[in-house]
């Protein structure tokens, strides 16, 4: 029966281990893989043993990947795993690490809609539908969206959005032809995702002489 013979780091202040089995260099590992299978010197190790420890490892290598990505800022699950298929990471990996840091909470797709809405409320005077809109693209289930822009945004005034959002960039247009200032204005209360009717209003509000 094969064992494991010596466990090595590979330099002096490496955290990486080359682990031997029978005197011969088998894999290496690192420390946080040493320490949740508490491998040591004369274990048994087995053909199955080896697949469990080359499967730690690369569980460890994408968890750390991951880790890293989310120290630059919070992450949705799908975005997540998007950034982490680009560094060429096996998909089951990817798929075990974010289970797990959805489990251990250090990734949670409603947190991040709430917190993303609740900045998008408080910097951007944006309809409803597009801050959905915002939301999806980040990768936020619709399901998830939907909740959570109904519990946050209770009461929500886009009319209100809509002529402060209306008031400030019309006095960017204010050089233009009234035609031209009333068209640019539409359409940019249109992408901030305000329906038409709605729009129709404001712009008499805003600009009631232009007619």
């Amino acid at each position: 029966m094969s064992r494991i013979t010596d466990i090595k780091p590979k330099s002096k202040r490496s955290r990486r281990y080359s682990i031997f089995v029978d005197d011969e260099l088998t894999t290496e590992v690192n420390e946080e893989v040493i320490a949740k299978l508490d491998l040591r010197r004369n274990q048994t190790i087995t053909p199955q043993r080896l697949e469990q420890i080359a499967t730690a490892q690369q569980d460890s290598q994408t968890r750390q990947a991951a880790l890293n990505l989310l120290e630059y800022r919070a992450r949705t699950c799908q975005e997540l795993a998007i950034r982490l298929r680009r560094k060429d990471l096996p998909e089951d990996s990817i798929q075990r690490v974010i289970a797990a840091l959805g489990e251990n909470g250090l990734i949670d797709d409603q947190k991040f809609a709430r917190q993303m809405v609740g900045s998008l409320r408080r910097r951007k005077n944006l309809s409803k539908r597009a801050i959905a809109n915002k939301l999806r693209q980040a990768g936020v289930d619709r399901e998830i969206a939907e909740a959570v822009i109904s519990e946050e945004l209770a009461g929500y005034d886009e009319h209100s959005r809509a002529e402060q959002a209306a008031a400030k960039h019309v006095k960017k247009l204010a050089n233009l032809e009234p035609t031209t200032r009333r068209r640019r204005l539409y359409s940019y209360l249109q992408r901030r995702g305000f329906p038409s009717y709605l729009i129709r209003d404001v712009l008499q509000e805003v600009q009631p002489d232009d007619d």
